[in-house]
């Protein structure tokens, strides 16, 4: 019986397979690095952004309950939470709120127009500026 041996002429075959298996699966690997990396500080980012809009909402809130409490009220600036707020009021009856709230990077502004008569405070509308 005759064998036939096809040991010599695939010598380093294996080697290449593995070469090329590891080549993939290195730039698979990196890849789903990459994109994991890019998420997460992308769903930073949003926190950030979700955060400043919350600083702004409760200067306005806050705001709102010192009309209340004092008609004369003119704004204040405040930290809370890691954020900084900064809230001014103008007018007499008809009243302006502007709010801004920060979180690191991330600046939002409110406006807020309210009207005060009668002890007390209706909210006539709120906005976003950009």
């Amino acid at each position: 019986m005759k064998y036939i041996s096809f040991h010599r002429n695939q010598s380093g075959q294996a080697l290449v397979v593995l070469l090329v298996f590891m080549v993939v699966s290195l730039t698979i690997t990196s890849a789903a690095v990459v994109i994991i990396l890019m998420n997460a500080r992308s769903a930073s980012r949003f926190e950030q952004a979700q955060d400043a809009i919350a600083q702004a909402e409760n200067g306005v809130e806050n705001t709102l309950l010192r009309l209340l409490r004092d008609p004369t009220y003119s704004g204040e600036a405040y930290t809370i939470d890691g954020g900084n707020v900064i809230v001014a009021v103008s007018g007499t009856t008809n009243k302006v709120i502007q709010s801004k709230g920060t979180s690191r990077d991330f600046v939002r502004d409110l406006e807020v127009h309210a009207s005060a008569t009668g002890g007390a405070v209706t909210v006539t509308s709120w906005k976003e500026i950009f």
